[in-house]
């Protein structure tokens, strides 16, 4: 006999983006040129420009959980660290490209 209280649910697959398709090549120019420091903080508005997406979909991807990880400097501010970034990005090209 069941158990109603008991409630299984199937692992999330992670939702297709049209950046997937191009995940792998924006994550090797998202700068690990010689000169990008791995650390640096990015906006969302620079971010957003780096990915070719817009900032409502970085906001939106991060109130869902679909986007890259954060920093909250204050609760106004956020920002994106690039080794982070670029981790997100190739995490993705992996699961979708």
């Amino acid at each position: 006999m069941s158990n109603l209280h008991d409630k299984t649910v199937a692992p999330r697959v992670p939702q297709r983006f049209h950046l997937d398709k191009r995940a792998a090549d924006l994550a090797s120019r998202l700068g690990f040129e010689r000169e990008a420091d791995p650390d640096e903080l990015l906006t969302t508005r620079q971010l957003a420009a780096l990915l070719g997406v817009s900032i409502i979909w970085l906001r939106m991807g991060r109130l869902k959980g679909y986007g890259p990880d954060f920093v909250a400097v204050t609760p106004h501010h956020i920002r994106y660290r690039r080794d982070r970034v670029r981790a997100w990005l190739l995490e993705r090209a992996r699961l979708h490209g």
